[in-house]
Parts: structure tokens; sequence; C-alpha cells
């Protein structure tokens, strides 16, 4: 009897895609992923939006990765805020410095993401131009 193994990263997005393809049975996915058909049956079941997502847009690589979309990596960074929030104050009510700066990271993180940082740059020093061709005393 094959032992469970949760199919995770470039597997489950290889799966996703075989599925979405339909190009294997579900026999030959089982045997190619080493699971079980009833597992590749519950998992093409799990994950029935992303598949159907998927074969709609087979030539995008991308295509099942959500974390390839702004919107979805702002939306982690969001859920992420939002844990910090709820436990960010230690036992005595005082505010853990550790989980701030996390929560200082991941909003600086979704303003880079959405282009609302400006660069800053810092020059020391003397610029100096050299116009070719031109005598700059004669002028």
């Amino acid at each position: 009897m094959k032992k469970y193994v949760q199919i995770r990263g470039h597997r489950k997005l290889n799966l996703q895609r075989d599925l979405a393809a339909g190009t294997y049975t579900q026999s030959e996915l089982a045997i190619k992923y080493d699971v079980t058909t009833t597992a590749i049956s519950q998992f093409g079941t799990r994950y029935k939006d992303e598949i159907d997502a998927i074969a709609k847009a087979m030539d995008d690589e991308f295509a099942g990765l959500w974390i390839a979309d702004k919107k979805q990596r702002i939306a982690e960074y969001e859920s992420d805020v939002e844990n910090i929030n709820e436990h960010i104050h230690d036992t005595a009510g005082e505010p853990n410095p550790n989980l701030i700066l996390r929560k200082h990271n991941a909003l600086r993180s979704a303003a880079e993401e959405l282009g609302q940082l400006t660069a800053k740059v810092e020059s020391t020093g003397k610029l100096h131009y050299v116009v070719e061709g031109v005598d700059m005393d004669a002028l």
C-alpha cells in the first residue's frame, strides 16, 4: 500500500498542468506521481478551480502559480499583517518588537510591489561636463 505523500511545490504545479491538459489517465498520473488513483481524484477535486484556470491559459508558464500574480502577493502580505496585528501584544499588553519589525517589512514589501516608494540616490563630489569639439575659453 502506498503511503500518503503530500504533493507540493513544482510537483503540485506539474500535476495540475497534467490534469488541465488531460493527456494522461488517472492511473497513469498515479504511477507518474507515485500515489493512488484515489489521491489523484481527490487532488483534481480539491484544485478544480486552479486546474480549470490553467486549462484556459496553458501557454502561460506561470498559470496556476498564485505567487506570480502581484494581486495574490499583496493579498498574502495583507493576510500576514492581519495575523501579526492579532498577536502583536504579549500577555502583558506590550508590543512585541520582533512582530513590529516583521509587520513593517511586510508593509514595505507591499509598497515596493505597488511602486509606491521613491528611489533615493545620494551622491557627493563634483560633476564635470566635457563638450567635445567646443573651445570653452573662446566663448
